[in-house]
């Protein structure tokens, strides 16, 4: 569990990195709170863009018996990141559960570590096993950036 710990403590820090890189606003609390029933709204309508957010797909990705997806919630009036959703879903049972991550505001990466904890044994390796993997990514196309600078 503490690996879970440290790879998502290491996953908040690059993705805060980028995002205060590129002047990205911090997600707003209203924002964090909204989002899971935001994306699910989204999802329901079949619709990309609803009430100033767009939906953007990232990536999905299936660890052991469980499936990832990660959408970016876009602000439209700057076009920056306000959170992104994780969709967990299992192929042993129906039952979905999400993450919101937020960037840049400590109080609500507290709330999303919280989220965290309360994942089940099994469904925290496979998350920890997808953090690491598009954390070592993310690293290694950060390094790539700034060695072509």
């Amino acid at each position: 569990m503490k690996s879970l710990y440290f790879f998502i403590l290491l996953f908040n820090v690059c993705f805060l990195t980028n995002a205060q890189e590129y002047n990205n606003e911090p997600t707003k609390e209203e924002e964090y709170n909204a989002a899971i029933e935001s994306y699910k709204k989204l999802k329901e309508n079949n619709t990309e863009s609803e009430n100033g957010f767009k939906l953007e797909r990232l990536f999905s990705e299936s660890v052991y018996e469980y499936k990832f997806r990660a959408y970016s919630i876009i602000r439209e009036n700057t076009n920056q990141v306000a959170v992104v959703i994780i969709e967990i879903s299992s192929s042993i049972n129906d039952e979905k559960k999400y993450l919101c991550i937020p960037h840049g505001n400590k109080k609500l990466n507290e709330k999303y570590l919280q989220e965290v904890k309360l994942l089940d044994g099994d469904l925290s390796k496979s998350y920890a096993s997808l953090i690491s993997i598009y954390f070592t990514d993310i690293l290694l196309k950060l390094r790539d950036c700034r060695g072509n600078q």
